[in-house]
């Protein structure tokens, strides 16, 4: 129910056009020594502070006919979710998204579109123009998060998401 909520708003969005400043589709990666760094230092809850924070995410991809004749690109949406529902802290940000699929890995810049009404415990970024990979595939989400009290960088996973089509 919650996913189909999410579909729902996601087709609304790009239905009525709104401004979406996209920074790139990033870049691919096949290197093995980034993968196996990133898969080590990601962690599915991390702690910063006082805040518990997990990351959800969904992505899929657009089969309308409007679509580029160049394929099908994948786009998504991370949520950095603290746990315990308090705000979090102005100090965090999402700052980049890792997309893992076989031995590939899509690095890209989240966007800097804001969708207003998220609740003040959830951090929303969203990625667009991605690979053309799916639908119906599992990719595993690392994201990197900057706290700039402590100036350092963590890393964030989401495993098994799978990318959804969009008819």
């Amino acid at each position: 129910m919650y996913k189909k909520l999410i579909l729902i708003v996601i087709v609304v969005i790009m239905v009525t056009g709104c401004n979406r400043p996209v920074t790139g589709s990033g870049v691919i990666s096949t290197d093995s020594k980034l993968l196996s760094s990133l898969k080590a230092d990601a962690v599915e809850t991390l702690v910063i502070g006082s805040n518990s924070f997990v990351l959800d995410a969904y992505l899929w991809t657009d089969l309308q006919p409007s679509v580029s004749e160049k394929g099908k690109p994948i786009s998504s949406i991370n949520w950095l979710i603290d746990k315990d529902s308090v705000k979090i802290p102005d100090n965090i940000n999402l700052i980049k998204q890792y997309v893992v699929y076989k031995d590939s890995i899509w690095m890209v810049d989240y966007t800097d579109e804001i969708r207003p009404d998220q609740p003040v415990y959830r951090l929303e970024k969203i990625s667009r123009d991605g690979p053309e990979w799916g639908p119906e595939a599992y990719v595993d989400v690392i994201a990197l998060i900057y706290d700039s009290k402590a100036r350092k960088n963590h890393y964030i996973k989401h495993q098994h998401v799978l990318i959804e089509q969009v008819d």
